[in-house]
Protein backbone atom coordinates (compact mmCIF):
# COMPACT_ATOMS: atom_id res chain seq x y z
CA UNK A 1 0.00 0.00 0.00
CA UNK A 2 1.42 3.32 -1.05
CA UNK A 3 1.48 6.08 2.05
CA UNK A 4 -0.80 7.91 -0.46
CA UNK A 5 -3.46 5.42 0.05
CA UNK A 6 -2.65 4.76 3.87
CA UNK A 7 -3.31 9.16 4.23
CA UNK A 8 -6.38 9.70 2.05
CA UNK A 9 -8.52 6.28 2.31
CA UNK A 10 -7.78 3.54 4.91
CA UNK A 11 -5.46 4.88 7.68
CA UNK A 12 -5.43 6.22 11.13
CA UNK A 13 -9.22 6.56 11.26
CA UNK A 14 -11.45 3.90 10.24
CA UNK A 15 -11.99 3.68 6.75
CA UNK A 16 -13.37 7.33 4.98
CA UNK A 17 -16.14 5.15 3.60
CA UNK A 18 -17.51 3.44 6.34
CA UNK A 19 -16.26 6.69 8.80
CA UNK A 20 -18.90 8.49 6.45
CA UNK A 21 -21.31 5.87 6.22
CA UNK A 22 -24.76 5.38 7.98
CA UNK A 23 -25.19 9.03 8.96
CA UNK A 24 -28.66 10.82 8.15
CA UNK A 25 -29.33 14.26 6.95
CA UNK A 26 -30.46 14.82 10.53
CA UNK A 27 -27.09 13.63 11.93
CA UNK A 28 -25.11 15.50 9.25
CA UNK A 29 -26.74 18.60 9.54
CA UNK A 30 -26.92 18.88 13.45
CA UNK A 31 -24.56 21.39 15.41
CA UNK A 32 -24.50 20.80 19.16
CA UNK A 33 -23.97 23.65 21.00
CA UNK A 34 -20.34 25.24 21.40
CA UNK A 35 -19.39 23.79 17.61
CA UNK A 36 -18.54 25.90 15.02
CA UNK A 37 -19.61 23.28 11.97
CA UNK A 38 -22.15 20.38 11.79
CA UNK A 39 -20.64 17.15 10.07
CA UNK A 40 -22.08 18.30 6.37
CA UNK A 41 -20.17 21.83 6.73
CA UNK A 42 -16.75 20.05 7.73
CA UNK A 43 -16.73 17.74 5.18
CA UNK A 44 -18.48 19.82 2.80
CA UNK A 45 -14.95 22.63 3.69
CA UNK A 46 -12.83 19.70 3.00
CA UNK A 47 -13.97 18.07 -0.46
CA UNK A 48 -13.43 22.23 -1.59
CA UNK A 49 -9.82 22.05 -0.69
CA UNK A 50 -9.40 18.58 -1.73
CA UNK A 51 -10.82 19.47 -4.85
CA UNK A 52 -9.11 22.54 -5.61
CA UNK A 53 -5.54 20.49 -5.60
CA UNK A 54 -6.64 17.20 -7.04
CA UNK A 55 -8.90 19.20 -9.80
CA UNK A 56 -7.26 22.80 -9.91
CA UNK A 57 -8.49 25.18 -12.02
CA UNK A 58 -12.07 25.22 -10.96
CA UNK A 59 -14.11 28.08 -9.88
CA UNK A 60 -12.89 29.34 -6.33
CA UNK A 61 -15.74 29.25 -4.03
CA UNK A 62 -16.75 29.70 -0.18
CA UNK A 63 -14.80 27.77 2.74
CA UNK A 64 -18.16 26.29 3.84
CA UNK A 65 -21.73 26.06 2.53
CA UNK A 66 -23.97 29.18 2.44
CA UNK A 67 -26.85 26.77 3.39
CA UNK A 68 -27.67 23.41 5.10
CA UNK A 69 -28.17 20.55 2.61
CA UNK A 70 -32.42 19.72 2.55
CA UNK A 71 -32.17 16.07 0.86
CA UNK A 72 -29.88 13.29 2.44
CA UNK A 73 -29.26 12.53 -1.46
CA UNK A 74 -27.07 15.56 -1.24
CA UNK A 75 -24.90 14.44 1.40
CA UNK A 76 -24.66 11.49 0.02
CA UNK A 77 -23.38 13.19 -2.92
CA UNK A 78 -20.88 15.21 -1.13
CA UNK A 79 -19.63 11.62 0.34
CA UNK A 80 -19.03 10.23 -3.36
CA UNK A 81 -17.66 13.29 -4.48
CA UNK A 82 -15.49 13.17 -1.24
CA UNK A 83 -14.25 9.53 -1.88
CA UNK A 84 -14.41 10.13 -5.79
CA UNK A 85 -11.38 12.99 -4.60
CA UNK A 86 -9.46 10.70 -1.68
CA UNK A 87 -9.37 8.10 -4.31
CA UNK A 88 -7.47 10.19 -7.18
CA UNK A 89 -5.48 11.31 -4.40
CA UNK A 90 -4.32 7.79 -3.24
CA UNK A 91 -3.69 7.10 -7.19
CA UNK A 92 -1.80 9.58 -7.44
CA UNK A 93 1.12 7.58 -5.38
CA UNK A 94 0.99 5.07 -8.35
CA UNK A 95 3.21 7.91 -10.31
CA UNK A 96 6.14 8.99 -8.43
CA UNK A 97 7.37 11.12 -11.32
CA UNK A 98 3.79 12.68 -11.41
CA UNK A 99 4.25 13.52 -7.43
CA UNK A 100 7.73 15.18 -8.17
CA UNK A 101 6.70 17.75 -10.76
CA UNK A 102 6.32 21.39 -9.58
CA UNK A 103 2.99 22.93 -9.07
CA UNK A 104 4.26 26.15 -8.32
CA UNK A 105 8.06 26.92 -7.73
CA UNK A 106 9.46 24.76 -4.68
CA UNK A 107 6.49 23.33 -4.07
CA UNK A 108 5.56 19.71 -5.87
CA UNK A 109 2.19 17.73 -5.96
CA UNK A 110 3.67 15.45 -3.18
CA UNK A 111 3.80 18.60 -1.10
CA UNK A 112 0.30 19.98 -1.80
CA UNK A 113 -0.99 16.04 -1.07
CA UNK A 114 0.55 16.06 2.27
CA UNK A 115 -0.93 19.65 3.12
CA UNK A 116 -4.27 17.81 1.59
CA UNK A 117 -4.03 15.27 4.15
CA UNK A 118 -3.09 16.87 6.68
CA UNK A 119 -6.27 18.93 6.46
CA UNK A 120 -8.50 15.89 5.51
CA UNK A 121 -7.36 14.60 9.08
CA UNK A 122 -7.73 17.65 10.97
CA UNK A 123 -11.60 18.05 9.62
CA UNK A 124 -12.00 13.82 10.06
CA UNK A 125 -11.36 14.40 13.44
CA UNK A 126 -13.92 16.73 13.79
CA UNK A 127 -16.18 14.64 12.47
CA UNK A 128 -15.49 11.98 14.30
CA UNK A 129 -15.85 14.09 17.32
CA UNK A 130 -19.16 15.20 15.92
CA UNK A 131 -20.59 11.72 15.72
CA UNK A 132 -19.42 10.64 18.76
CA UNK A 133 -21.58 13.93 20.44
CA UNK A 134 -24.48 12.60 18.32
CA UNK A 135 -24.30 9.38 19.30
CA UNK A 136 -24.24 10.51 23.15
CA UNK A 137 -27.61 12.71 22.59
CA UNK A 138 -29.24 9.73 20.69
CA UNK A 139 -28.36 7.47 24.04
CA UNK A 140 -28.38 9.60 26.87
CA UNK A 141 -30.52 12.56 25.52
CA UNK A 142 -27.69 15.34 26.05
CA UNK A 143 -24.37 15.68 24.34
CA UNK A 144 -21.41 15.18 27.04
CA UNK A 145 -19.62 18.25 28.18
CA UNK A 146 -16.14 17.13 27.89
CA UNK A 147 -16.50 16.39 23.97
CA UNK A 148 -18.31 19.97 22.93
CA UNK A 149 -15.40 21.63 25.16
CA UNK A 150 -12.75 20.13 23.22
CA UNK A 151 -14.29 21.00 19.68
CA UNK A 152 -15.07 24.51 20.96
CA UNK A 153 -11.66 24.76 22.03
CA UNK A 154 -9.79 24.03 18.68
CA UNK A 155 -12.92 26.16 17.16
CA UNK A 156 -11.00 29.33 18.86
CA UNK A 157 -7.55 28.35 16.86
CA UNK A 158 -8.82 27.18 13.27
CA UNK A 159 -6.27 26.53 11.11
CA UNK A 160 -8.07 28.50 8.57
CA UNK A 161 -7.96 32.16 9.60
CA UNK A 162 -7.27 33.15 5.88
CA UNK A 163 -8.41 33.82 2.51
CA UNK A 164 -11.57 31.87 1.25
CA UNK A 165 -10.23 30.56 -2.18
CA UNK A 166 -9.17 27.31 -1.40
CA UNK A 167 -6.14 27.05 -3.09
CA UNK A 168 -4.99 30.38 -1.34
CA UNK A 169 -6.07 28.13 1.95
CA UNK A 170 -3.83 25.60 0.60
CA UNK A 171 -0.88 28.13 -0.35
CA UNK A 172 -0.60 29.30 3.46
CA UNK A 173 -1.21 25.93 4.70
CA UNK A 174 1.95 24.99 3.19
CA UNK A 175 3.54 28.22 4.05
CA UNK A 176 2.74 27.29 7.95
CA UNK A 177 4.25 23.87 7.42
CA UNK A 178 7.24 24.19 5.14
CA UNK A 179 9.61 23.48 7.66
CA UNK A 180 7.89 20.12 8.03
CA UNK A 181 8.41 18.94 4.68
CA UNK A 182 11.77 17.27 3.97
CA UNK A 183 13.67 18.54 1.38
CA UNK A 184 16.14 15.91 -0.49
Amino acid sequence: MHILEHLFLVGEFPARAHLLSGLTLEQVTRRPDGTSHSIYEELWHVVGYQQSIIRPGGPAGDRFPSAAPEHEREWHDLVRVFMDGARAAAALGEAPERLALEVEPGTTLADELNCVAVHNAYHLGKIVALATADRRVAAHGRVGRVLTAGVAGRRAISHCPGPSDPAQEGRALRARTKPLHRRR
